[in-house]
This record gives C-alpha cells, sequence and structure tokens, in this order.
C-alpha cells in the first residue's frame, strides 16, 4: 500500500541505528524494531499503524499527553502493590506429595523455630512437609488457624487438617493443598495451609472463590466507569 507519508522508522542492533521508510524491508532476524508514527489524518494514520502490524513491528505513537503519562505512571503504581497483595491473600492450590508433618515451636513475634533456652512468647505452630510429584520440588506449609481475623478465610479447624495430613503422608499419596500466602526463604515465611484433601486424578480443580471474586470486581470497576463517563460520580 502507497503511504502518502512517510513514518519513522529507529532499529535497534546494539549500538546501530538506523532510519528508512515504514515500508522498507531488510530487517535482520531477532532485531528489535520500534516505528513511531506521526500524523495528524486519522486514516493515514490507520493505514500506517496496519501495514506496521502486519510486519510485526512495535506500533508507538509519536506524543504522548502529560496527562496519559499521568494515567500510566498511576496505574503501575497501583496496579502491582494491589496485584501482589491479592496474589498474598487469594487461595491457591498445589497439588504434592506430603512427605512429613510435625509441630514446631516458634516465637510469636517473627514465627521463626526457637528452641529450648528461648524466653520469649511462643507458640507451637504445625507443618506439613510435601514435594512436587513430578520435579521434586519441596513444599513446606504452616497450618495455622485464622480465626476471625484477616484474611478472613475462617479457620478454626488446624488440628484436623493436620490429621489427614499425616494419614495422606503415612499413605505416600498426592494431596490437593489449598493455601494462600508466600514461601519466601529469607524471611522464614511459609504459606498457610487453609485445607488439605486426598487427590483423586478424576478431580478437576477449578477456583471459583477466585472466579466469583474477579467478577464481582469486575462488575464494580465497570459499573464505576460507566458512571463516571456519564458524569454522575
Amino acid at each position: 500500500m502507497a503511504l502518502s507519508r512517510v513514518s519513522e522508522v529507529r532499529v535497534e542492533r546494539g549500538d546501530r541505528k538506523d532510519s528508512r521508510p515504514s515500508g522498507a524491508s531488510g530487517h535482520g532476524r531477532g532485531s528489535r524494531r520500534t516505528t513511531s508514527i506521526e500524523d495528524r489524518n486519522p486514516e493515514i494514520y490507520a493505514a500506517q499503524a496496519a501495514s506496521a502490524l502486519r510486519r510485526g513491528v512495535i506500533v508507538v505513537p509519536g506524543e504522548i499527553s502529560p496527562m496519559l503519562r499521568a494515567v500510566l505512571a498511576f496505574l503501575i503504581v497501583l496496579v502491582l502493590p494491589i496485584g501482589g497483595f491479592l496474589h498474598y491473600v487469594l487461595p491457591r492450590h498445589d497439588l504434592v506429595r506430603i512427605v512429613n508433618t510435625e509441630v514446631r515451636r516458634v516465637d510469636v513475634s517473627s514465627g521463626k523455630p526457637i528452641d529450648s533456652d528461648h524466653t520469649g512468647a511462643s507458640k507451637d505452630v504445625y507443618f506439613i512437609y510435601a514435594e512436587d510429584p513430578d520435579t521434586k520440588k519441596p513444599h513446606v506449609y504452616r497450618n495455622e488457624d485464622t480465626g476471625w481475623g484477616f484474611p478472613f478465610y475462617l479457620k478454626f479447624n488446624s488440628a484436623d487438617v493436620q490429621a489427614v495430613a499425616s494419614a495422606i503422608s503415612g499413605e505416600k499419596g498426592i494431596a490437593l493443598i489449598t493455601k494462600y500466602g508466600w514461601r519466601v526463604q529469607l524471611f522464614s515465611m511459609f504459606p498457610n495451609a487453609v485445607a488439605v484433601r486426598r487427590w483423586d486424578p478424576a478431580d478437576t480443580v477449578i477456583p471459583w472463590f477466585n472466579i466469583v471474586f474477579f467478577t464481582v470486581v469486575g462488575a464494580l470497576a465497570l459499573y464505576v466507569f460507566v458512571r463516571v463517563r456519564r458524569g454522575r460520580v
């Protein structure tokens, strides 16, 4: 397609840079191409963008307004913390082979295991040791009641969960563990096992809670967006 205007193409190969018309070819395999198309005519802009996309070129608008930059920065700053928070508190599932269970005496404030010489406040915490059936990657879970506190799993049956885990461990069987939290070795952090059950190969894991949660959040976000667009908020 013949275009009435010429777009600027920047080819980045190490320290080399080249400028040529947007329709020019000859880029080597593996090179990274960034095309900046500046055109005040919407029809020509659309034609150039479509042509660039067909060639696999990244199309970047020539100018980004300060308002758009601020919105993008705000979204990045907002989305990353919220995404990390949701990944921590929402339930996830692991299919593992339980190899052992035990009770540890840990420090109340740090959650780290203690020895007999420890003088501070401490408590007993259940732990579940497991491994990935295929990769043999180790998994360690704590098994604590959440009670009425946050996150609101309303878990009061940690002893029952530990009994099931111990039974599966004796059978060398596969278990489906529902958990929340992260495993961070540097801070001795362990995900909390909310539920443990024997795995049946005929079962299918469907994260119903997460599906409902994100559906409700998406519906609320869409509602607020529509209200704002209509100027009613």
